[in-house]
């Protein structure tokens, strides 16, 4: 939160896990459609 009580939320190591909805009931989110969303890479 910052001087004013705003939430602050940093989307850049969002996972699409849901679990911001559970922390927060203002936040309103949805999992994107199917082929979008987080890419996860390996090596």
């Amino acid at each position: 939160m910052d001087e004013k009580e705003n939430i602050a939320i940093s989307f850049e190591a969002c996972l699409e896990c849901g679990t911001c909805r559970i922390a927060c009931e203002f936040i309103d989110w949805k999992n994107p459609r199917g082929g979008f969303g987080v890419c996860y890479r390996y090596g």
